[in-house]
Formats: structure tokens, C-alpha cells, sequence
């Protein structure tokens, strides 16, 4: 954890310098620092950062936190938390629960194909360590499998 930590400041740092160098006058601390901070998460959990040629994947991701964060704290969404069947009955709550319901389905298909890709990647008969969370979930599923263990049809959900 300590190099990773390391790595995204050396990285941080160098795209500041580089940002001086070539000439821009405003540099944002605080998208720097957020995408060394989701590259951090992100290594933990698929095993990569987001490079500068993932930088729309890491706005897509933050736009999603910053979506559900915003909700959380929607009135409507406070008042259906209790039990959202009883009131998507009633129209307004049904036109925002359609909304709320839509945005976590946008947001579990992205993370499903993030996890499908990184499956094909896996090696399940490996005894290396997982180089991330997502493949040490999914090598342990597969064992669960292979045991007769595992009755989920779609691990995935879980996550």
C-alpha cells in the first residue's frame, strides 16, 4: 500500500511539473489529488491507475460517486429509504425512484464490465497472490465453484 502511495505522489508530482513546464498558468490541485486518490483505490481494486489515457474512465467513476453522494442526501430519497416498493406508488416519488433506480443500474453495468474484462485476465489456476481485490474475489468464487460450494448466480451482485 505504502508504494502505491508512493507511486501516485511521484506521479502527481511530475504532472504538476510537466503542467509548469509546458506554460499553464492555473493548475488544479484538487483534480490532481483526486485522481491520485481514485488511481489508489482503483489499483487496489482492478489492479490499475488511471493513466492519462484513463482519465475519461476516472471522471465517469467520480461522476458516479458524486451522483449517489448528492442523492443520498435527497430528501426523496430519505423519505423512500424505508421502503421504496410502498412509494414509487406515489407519482412523484415513482418519477424519481425511476431516476435513482436508473442511475445505480448505469452504475452496476459499468462496474459488471470492468469485472467481466478483468475475469478474462485470470489465471484460476494460478497459487501467485492476487494482484487485486476484484481477482482475489473471483479466484475465491471459482473455488467455491469448483467445491460445489457456491449456489450465487451472478457473483457479481455481491460486489
Amino acid at each position: 500500500m505504502q508504494e502505491r502511495v508512493l507511486v501516485e505522489v511521484s506521479s502527481l508530482l511530475t504532472d504538476i511539473k510537466d503542467e509548469i513546464a509546458n506554460g499553464k498558468q492555473e493548475i488544479s490541485l484538487q483534480n490532481a489529488i483526486d485522481i491520485s486518490v481514485g488511481s489508489i483505490i482503483n489499483y487496489l481494486t482492478f489492479g490499475y491507475r488511471y493513466s492519462k489515457d484513463k482519465r475519461a474512465e476516472f471522471e465517469h467513476v467520480k461522476q458516479f460517486a458524486t451522483t449517489l453522494v448528492s442523492q443520498f442526501s435527497n430528501p426523496l430519497n430519505r423519505l423512500m429509504d424505508s421502503d421504496p416498493e410502498y412509494y414509487k406508488k406515489f407519482p412523484l416519488c415513482n418519477s424519481y425512484y425511476k431516476y435513482f433506480s436508473g442511475e445505480i443500474q448505469k452504475m452496476k453495468d459499468f462496474f459488471n464490465n470492468l469485472i467481466e474484462k478483468h475475469q478474462k485476465s485470470i489465471n484460476f489456476e494460478s497459487d501467485e497472490e492476487p494482484t487485486d481485490f476484484v481477482e482475489a474475489y473471483l479466484r475465491h468464487q471459482h473455488k467455491l465453484k469448483a467445491e460445489g460450494g457456491n449456489d450465487n448466480n451472478n457473483v457479481n451482485d455481491n460486489f
